[in-house]
């Protein structure tokens, strides 16, 4: 106890290292330092760091890490209110109740100008409060936002109504009062998050890797925010759900449809695997839609099991879910083997498999049968499944599936194939009232091949409707993949999700009412409550411990290796921070 004392009162500023190299700059300018003397000081913002300097010399006095430890706090002049707003304060007897910013967020017409911003550590009680231009100001929490958790949410966010529900998170549709914008905000509990082994490591990477990835094809991460007991994730709202659940109602997609996924997929792979990022767990349920029946807007979730691709140790080495797992993957032995980000070209490969041919690749009805199949990695191109797909799509997806990761296509490889590159191109043909394609391309020959193109994908649109309505040979029920039983066979199992973070959390729609929006720390507090109570049937085993049978059977070895990786990924981790 008195050395988290010593730590709480250490410096928030960390000297600069000897051997430090100045970065890049993304954003700088001079502010006001407040405190009993306030003084002007110049800050930069670079990808990994806070550099402050007493002037704008090129001498860095002072740098703050954009890691999960490092907070900013923003501070604003009181609200306009709406005229039928209540007078009462939102937070009476709090250490905010002097605050006049804070308000029932349901009063707020528009929020106030910032005031100052407050940058702050978990490391330390000591803080650092700045002021400027209200510009400056804005610019700075734009870039703090993208970087590192804001403390506060209740009073920044409107909740109109729980979207779903889990083990350990609950979902609600809300607006950021500051623009309007609409999230999905994931809102769980820290203790029961680090209750869990490696439950904060494994939160910290998915954040830290949602931070580094903007694009059109992969869920967003627009924020994060931190109070005492509780962390809210700000995603993108996603309201046009799953491939999966189109798979099951059997819908037959259009081969233009398919290569509107497959584009949209390999863009966002390419774009993932660019920063140094695989994810390993792409499948049906992974794979949204931000919009009802717009196939062009599909992104890549659920960021769990993904991984830094050069970090010497994984959290997580031999994960996935069997019947999407790339050969190298699901028959690795030794859990300190490293590999590449072309594992997702695979898993993208059994998915675009699916959508061809409306069946699986590893078409077993058992966890160890498909396991197994996964293993051998034989997929029988010979099968008549394939004669309803194109011969550029049966080029592509062959690539995609060769066993051998060192054979196997990149994103960006992908992307120029046939089926793919053209995608734009036969779907523009597609909305030509006048059927004029003059205007595409002047490569010669190119618009002949567009118009055979559309033509080859019509005749094998009703081919595959044909074969797929008619069939006598019935394709194997898909079973949504999160429900597969795992073997107590340690060689079989798989890492198939994290316990905390990306838990499947269940749809629900339930009543909006803003005075009764519970803090997720507060829910788990009524859940340990209630199990102390309950003679029988400990509901929060799952939460904060393991099954009685399960830790008798445990290797003490295997516990200290798992601490050691989660020690390595962690420093590893903090060099990309």
């Amino acid at each position: 106890m008195q050395q988290q004392a010593q730590v709480g009162q250490g410096p928030l500023w960390q000297a600069v290292p000897q051997d430090f190299v100045f970065p890049k700059p993304k954003f700088e300018a001079t502010v006001t330092k407040l405190g009993k003397k306030q003084h002007e000081r110049h800050l930069v913002i670079t990808d990994k760091h806070i550099l402050l300097f007493k002037d704008k010399s090129k001498h860095v006095h002072k740098l703050l890490p954009l890691d999960f430890t490092t907070r900013f706090e923003i501070f604003r002049d009181a609200p306009v209110l709406k005229a039928n707003a209540s007078q009462k304060k939102s937070t009476p007897n709090t250490p905010h109740s002097n605050r006049v910013d804070i308000v029932k967020p349901e009063d707020v017409q528009t929020l106030g100008d910032i005031l100052h911003i407050r940058l702050q550590s978990e490391k330390t009680e000591k803080y650092w409060d700045f002021t400027g231009d209200q510009e400056i100001l804005k610019t700075f929490r734009k870039y703090f936002g993208q970087k590192i958790n804001q403390m506060g949410f209740h009073h920044m966010f409107k909740v109109f109504k729980k979207i779903g529900k889990g083990n350990f998170a609950s979902v609600y549709l809300a607006e950021r009062i500051e623009d309007g914008q609409q999230m999905a905000i994931k809102a769980f509990s820290k203790s029961a998050v680090y209750a869990e082994e490696n439950g904060k490591e494994g939160l910290i990477n998915e954040i830290t890797i949602m931070r580094e990835l903007d694009h059109p094809n992969i869920m967003k991460l627009y924020e994060v925010y931190e109070t005492q007991n509780s962390l809210y994730m700000g995603l993108e709202l996603l309201q046009g759900g799953q491939l999966y659940e189109i798979m099951k109602k059997k819908v037959i997609l259009t081969n233009k449809q398919i290569q509107a996924i497959m584009k949209g997929l390999l863009d966002g792979l390419a774009h993932m695997h660019s920063k140094n990022i695989m994810h390993r767990d792409l499948k049906l349920e992974n794979i949204l839609f931000k919009e009802q029946n717009d196939i062009n807007s599909v992104v890549i979730a659920d960021f769990g099991l993904a991984t830094f691709v050069n970090l010497p140790v994984y959290l997580y080495c031999r994960c996935g879910t069997p019947g999407f797992v790339a050969p190298e993957v699901i028959n690795i032995t030794d859990m300190s083997t490293t590999y590449d980000s072309v594992c997702d070209i695979y898993s993208l490969g059994l998915v675009f498999h699916i959508l061809l041919t409306g069946k699986p690749g590893f078409p077993g009805r058992s966890y160890n049968t498909i396991v197994q199949q996964n293993k051998e990695a034989k997929i029988n191109f010979k099968s008549p499944v394939f004669d309803v797909v194109p011969p550029p799509a049966f080029e592509l997806l062959k690539h995609m599936l060769e066993a051998s990761p060192k054979k196997r296509i990149t994103a960006n490889d992908a992307l120029k194939y046939e089926f793919i590159a053209l995608c734009e191109k036969t779907v523009n043909v597609s909305q030509d009232d006048d059927g004029n394609i003059g205007d595409i391309d002047d490569k010669p020959g190119l618009n002949v091949r567009i118009q055979q193109i559309n033509e080859q994908a019509a005749k094998f649109d009703m081919l595959r409707i044909n074969q797929l309505t008619n069939s006598p040979i019935k394709s194997p029920v898909m079973q949504a993949t999160n429900r597969m039983k795992e073997v107590q066979n340690k060689d079989q199992q798989m890492i198939m999700r994290t316990p905390v973070i990306t838990g499947r959390t269940v749809a629900c729609e339930e009543s909006p009412n803003m005075n009764q929006f519970v803090s997720p720390s507060v829910q788990f507090k009524k859940l340990q409550q209630n199990q102390q109570e309950a003679p029988t049937g400990n509901v929060l085993l799952k939460y904060t411990q393991k099954p009685q049978q399960q830790q008798q059977t445990n290797n003490e070895d295997e516990k200290k290796d798992q601490t050691n990786i989660a020690k390595s990924v962690k420093a590893a981790l903090s060099k990309h921070v």
